[in-house]
């Protein structure tokens, strides 16, 4: 880390690494990114030489199987070279350190986003949900302990049965006692917080869906002429060359089709072959239209993507989609509630509400304080004295805001709407100016910015002591571990725990105070404090694993996406709209792009493949024998449907097609990749499978062996089902079953046309949602005030639109020089 740290600052003098301070999130990208060459270029030779030599160490068993050691230390093989050890070592330790700092960002990103009514209802299901269960079986089993005692007591006549009862009475009892009053006492607790969050919340959330807030859904209608240009080169262009539609004004088509659809359920014209393209992206887009922005209902392309019955069947027929990856897509689901902490639904339930209470705070305070400007001359002196008084405040005293929780009434005016504070139409400012005057206006502009500046913030880290926020190694291990310390930590962990526990207690009475008796919002600086950077973060954190499980579930059947031609095509038809452009907007990893990458390679060996299946083995007039047909009557809708089925491997064709290719080529880059991980699991009937093929190479090496077993044994580039179906079938038959089963699939060659439409068009969705999300926040935020620049836009547009300027002049002055990372 130290030598990377050089690299951060090219061309100046070495600073000693102990007096230097690295941004952590600089530090991580650097490691991340780094390349054997610029090691060697940076830290020379001699030095990246100890430094593989040390990771080499560290890599042998059985060392790298240590709990903390194995997260870091990267798989090293014989023919890595030492630039090449340590730069895996450095992508290695780059993801640990990412996990950790957003593990630890995580906690900080909670500030201004769990509203004191959301903690408090958290906190009361969960002492709810863990008490009520223990409460229920100890109340039965105190019920029969009493029905036990009574039977004694009727039917002891002579007194025999005595001694029972004073056995059970005296070791029995009071742990019933004990525990049922614990248990009850927990529950009685968490049923009285869930209902006075539920009492705080009620009022706020029947104010702010009666204003309005389900009409941020026409937000994302400002953008459909836009939109419509981008699923012509994403979409539409595309399927014209597949299926040989005329050259027409689809961007035209499509944007008055949506608006058309508005309106009525029929919607568009008839394009010929590519109608069913068209009705599938305009109802597909219609529907991501429907859910409001910044609310719970935007959860449509989450819905799409798992619901729609031609991407389940895309993924059902396909087996490089396996039963743990359906599991992780079912966690991405943001129509249904989930009390987990992992996945987008946490923040996203999380930040939809604290945005719609705060919005409804305050909408009941400009209702109840905000006077029209013809109204003013009739105002009596004490209500023009509290509203002079607000505006020079800039919110309600203490008392209103009291009255204002428990009363809500009293309205001077209802004009106020959630749209006022969660949009900014210039023409809905102008009116506000025009009815309530310029300093209303003015302190509307300052609340909306401040709304998100908090709500999309973070708990300011760099108020705390310097100690806390950097990393120093040396005063870790004086702290920890220095002096015989080592001993204690399981007791300073207690202690730690036990601090932790007492902290949550302060923050759930200060939150039960807050909902009793709610106090004036002051003109915090600190939600001022947080910059863009952090705002795109919170915004990923919801947006963020729908769009990478998307675009992943692309790279791996969609070629051209991935930059690679069809078989027998001259062009893509996806020219600059493929996976580049995509993580450069969403700001990969380095670890998600070299994912990429490979799958990349990947699609390149499997089209080279079908390309030689195509044209040396007759594949395609077999296939039209097979189906019946003449083989010039297949289309270029055929190769592609042939294309997605063999790249993902639907009912297996890919490894019955060229199972002896695969297991050849897999073999043949063994020795050049990185070896698999250690295979624990017996698999006895692979490993037999696995003798026979390697019976039969003639081969004997077995160090060459224990890589390929390994690369089959985690299925490396579909090789184990390469084998099995090698094993099954025998290389001749298992080509003809391939045969026959594509065959079969390309019958219905539009099947696999609609599932690639829907699959591109989700895709897409995904990617406007998130970028519509960027932008709207970051002019509502005003971040450009900062100097903080926007983040990164698709290639296909480069500009953030803004609405036109509202009638009070901001301050647009922007700082070039401050980076927003």
């Amino acid at each position: 880390a130290a030598g990377s740290m050089r690299a951060l600052r090219p061309g100046q003098a070495p600073v000693p690494h102990t007096r230097r301070e690295v941004p952590a999130e600089q530090l991580i990208r650097t490691l991340d990114a780094v390349s054997p060459a610029q090691l060697e270029a940076d830290l020379g030779t001699e030095f990246v030489a100890r430094t593989a030599r040390a990771v080499r160490s560290f890599a042998r068993a059985p060392l790298r199987w240590l709990p903390v050691i194995r997260r870091y230390v990267p798989r090293v093989a014989t023919h890595m070279s030492s630039a090449e050890v340590a730069a895996a070592a450095s992508h290695t330790t780059a993801r640990e350190l990412r996990r950790l700092h957003d593990r630890w960002f995580w906690f900080a990103d909670l500030h201004g986003t769990v509203t004191p009514s959301e903690f408090v209802d958290r906190v009361g299901t969960t002492m709810v949900r863990s008490s009520f269960r223990p409460a229920y079986r100890l109340a039965l089993f105190g019920l029969g302990y009493l029905l036990v005692l009574g039977v004694i007591h009727l039917f002891n006549a002579r007194g025999h049965l005595g001694w029972l009862a004073d056995f059970l009475r005296t070791f029995l009892g009071p742990v019933i006692y004990v525990l049922g009053a614990v248990c009850i006492f927990i529950l009685a607790i968490g049923w009285w917080l869930k209902r006075l969050a539920g009492q705080a919340t009620s009022f706020y959330d029947q104010t702010v869906h009666a204003q309005f807030l389900g009409l941020t859904e026409a937000i994302k209608g400002r953008y459909i002429d836009r939109d419509a240009a981008l699923f012509e080169q994403r979409v539409l262009r595309a399927e014209a060359l597949a299926l040989g539609s005329a050259d027409e004004d689809r961007v035209g088509v499509l944007a008055d089709s949506v608006r058309h659809s508005l309106a009525t359920a029929r919607a568009g014209r008839d394009l010929g072959s590519l109608a069913y393209a068209m009705d599938r992206v305009i109802l597909l887009y219609r529907d991501g239209l429907d859910g409001a922005l910044l609310t719970e209902s935007d959860h449509h392309t989450s819905s799409q993507m798992l619901g729609s019955p031609a991407l389940r069947q895309m993924r059902a027929l396909s087996a490089r989609v396996d039963r743990k990856e359906r599991a992780a897509l079912a966690a991405l689901d943001l129509s249904q509630p989930r009390s987990s902490l992992r996945g987008p639904y946490l923040w996203y339930s999380f930040i939809s509400k604290a945005i719609a209470q705060s919005a409804a705070r305050l909408v009941v305070e400009y209702n109840r304080f905000a006077i029209p400007l013809a109204e003013l001359a009739l105002c009596n002196a004490r209500d023009r004295a509290r509203y002079d008084a607000w505006l020079a405040r800039g919110g309600p005293s203490p008392h209103d805001a009291d009255r204002l929780h428990h009363q809500g009434g009293g309205y001077i005016t209802t004009a106020f709407t959630a749209l006022h504070f969660l949009d900014d139409d210039a023409g809905r400012d102008r009116e506000v100016a025009e009815r309530f005057g310029a300093d209303v206006l003015r302190n509307l502009q300052r609340d909306r910015r401040a709304l998100f500046r908090e709500v999309f913030g973070t708990y300011p880290l760099h108020v705390r002591p310097k100690d806390q926020r950097v990393l120093n190694l040396y005063r870790v291990f004086d702290r920890w571990f220095g002096g015989g310390r080592a001993f204690i930590i399981p007791l300073r962990m207690f202690w730690r725990w036990l601090k932790t526990m007492a902290r949550l207690g302060q923050w759930l009475v200060r939150a039960v105070r807050e909902i009793r008796t709610p106090r004036a919002r002051g003109d915090s600086n600190r939600e001022f404090e947080s910059d863009y950077a952090t705002a795109c973060r919170k915004i990923g954190r919801m947006r963020d694993p729908i769009v990478w499980s998307s675009l992943w579930l692309r790279a791996r059947f969609d070629a051209e996406y991935m930059g690679v031609r069809l078989p027998d095509t001259t062009e893509s038809g996806l020219e600059g709209a493929g996976c580049d452009e995509d993580l450069a907007f969403i700001g990969a990893t380095g670890r998600q792009r070299r994912k990429l990458a490979a799958e990349q390679a990947r699609a390149e060996a499997d089209v080279r493949r079908l390309a030689q299946l195509l044209d040396e083995g007759g594949l395609g007039a077999r296939v039209a024998e097979r189906i019946g047909v003449d083989v010039g009557t297949l289309t270029r809708e055929h190769t592609r449907a042939a294309t997605v089925a063999y790249r993902g491997d639907f009912l297996g064709i890919r490894a019955l097609l060229s199972c002896g290719d695969i297991l050849n080529e897999t073999l043949a880059s063994a020795r050049d990749r990185a070896p698999a991980g250690v295979v624990w699991r017996l698999a006895w009937p692979l490993r037999r499978a696995f003798a026979r093929w390697w019976d039969a190479q003639g081969k004997d090496d077995s160090d060459l062996r224990r890589l390929m077993w390994r690369a089959v044994a985690h299925d490396r580039d579909g090789s184990r089902r390469a084998l099995v179906a090698w094993d099954r079938y025998g290389e001749a038959a298992a080509a003809e079953r391939g045969l026959e089963l594509l065959a079969d699939l390309l019958r219905h060659p539009g099947r696999i046309t609609e599932q690639m439409v829907t699959l591109r068009v989700v895709q897409t969705l995904a990617l406007i949602d998130l970028r519509v999300y960027r932008e709207h926040i970051y002019r509502l935020g005003e971040y450009d005030r900062d100097g903080d620049a926007p983040s990164p836009s698709l290639a296909f547009d480069q500009a953030i639109e803004r609405p036109p300027s509202t009638l009070i002049r901001r301050d647009e002055t922007n700082s070039a020089g401050k980076d927003a990372s």
